[in-house]
């Protein structure tokens, strides 16, 4: 099974490595960066109505929880921004384990999943309904455990006491990518992959190892 635009891949022994560099979904960048560059402007104008003692309609001073409540989804935005165009993932599957490292410029984290641990593998559709007009699919993995480090011990605090987490590994992009992933996890875990509909068919599963 050929990969789809933006993975590759390299066998070493008992050892796969999948590099993921993230593509597609040009339409969602475009208008993400069309929005953040206006956005700047605004922000930059009250920054420095802020700075120079603008006033609010009501002639009360200009108070900074009103400056960060525009602010805030700016740097929000930005970050979605950098990681749609710059974050780079390597899922390294070996015999018992699954490892997928994500680097996003200077910054890189790693989880380790264990491979006796995953109880599911399932694709999602998060883009295109309601007022999302991009659609988009990503994949995400139930496991009983995952070798975090520290910080991502501290980003993950909201699952403390859960036996079960459902961990997001892919995001945002086409559907043929987190299919094509989907598939190779569960041939490596033999857990069976619960797929979307596909664009204009029928809901499928991955075929068991």
């Amino acid at each position: 099974m050929n990969p789809p635009n933006g993975f590759t891949y390299t066998v070493n022994g008992d050892e796969c490595c999948i590099e993921h560099s993230r593509t597609g979904m040009g339409c969602l960048n475009l208008f993400l960066g069309t929005w953040l560059t206006g956005w700047t402007f605004g922000c930059a104008s009250l920054i420095r109505s802020y700075l120079t003692g603008g006033k609010m309609e009501n002639g009360e001073p200009i108070p900074l929880w009103f400056v960060m409540a525009f602010v805030g989804p700016w740097f929000l935005v930005a970050f979605l921004l950098l990681y749609s165009n710059f974050a780079r993932k390597c899922f390294r599957l070996t015999a018992d384990m699954l490892h997928i490292e994500t680097r996003l410029l200077l910054l890189k984290w790693t989880v380790s999943i264990p491979r006796g641990t995953i109880t599911e593998i399932q694709q999602i559709k998060d883009g295109g309904e309601g007022d999302d007009s991009f659609p988009s699919w990503g994949l995400k993995i139930r496991s009983s455990a995952f070798v975090n480090t520290l910080a991502h011990r501290l980003i993950l605090f909201n699952n403390f006491g859960r036996t079960n987490r459902m961990r997001s590994i892919l995001a945002r992009l086409p559907y043929d990518q987190s299919e094509w992933l989907a598939t190779i996890l569960s041939k490596w875990s033999g857990v069976t992959a619960f797929m979307c509909p596909k664009p204009e068919s029928e809901p499928r599963k991955a075929p068991d190892s």
